[in-house]
């Protein structure tokens, strides 16, 4: 069952979608008009909650989460706020998914010189 809940991130509202125990799965979605982590990953929560935890974010700006906009430099915010979003949530290590917006931003850090996200492995869909 997929439940839905917020948490404050270093004091803004971060929603987002949970189901499953064991290994954590976190899931990145799109950032096209009107995306949410309900709308990006609903129907993949459930396949992947039957054998692990599932953490499904709605990025700053997008859901139900905080209304947030960094025009200096939008994609290291939202990057940043997704690894303190796994520190609160106690995630030290996990397996991510991202599509289009979320990949990139997966991509961007990974590659980095110093990458903040805890990702263990990577599956990034993307054009």
């Amino acid at each position: 069952m997929i439940e839905q809940h917020s948490v404050l991130v270093d004091g803004l509202r971060t929603s987002y979608l949970e189901a499953g125990q064991g290994d954590p799965v976190v899931l990145l979605h799109g950032g096209e008009f009107g995306a949410s982590a309900r709308i990006g990953w609903e129907n993949t929560i459930v396949a992947l909650a039957a054998a692990h935890r599932v953490l499904a974010p709605d990025m700053l700006g997008f859901g139900d989460s905080a209304k947030v906009v960094d025009f200096t430099d939008g994609r290291g915010m939202r990057i940043r706020h997704i690894a303190r979003f796994c520190e609160v949530m106690g995630v030290a290590s996990a397996h991510f998914v991202g599509n289009s917006m979320g990949a990139v931003n997966l991509l961007v850090d990974t590659t980095s010189n110093a990458p903040v996200l805890p990702v263990r492995s990577l599956v990034t869909i993307c054009g």
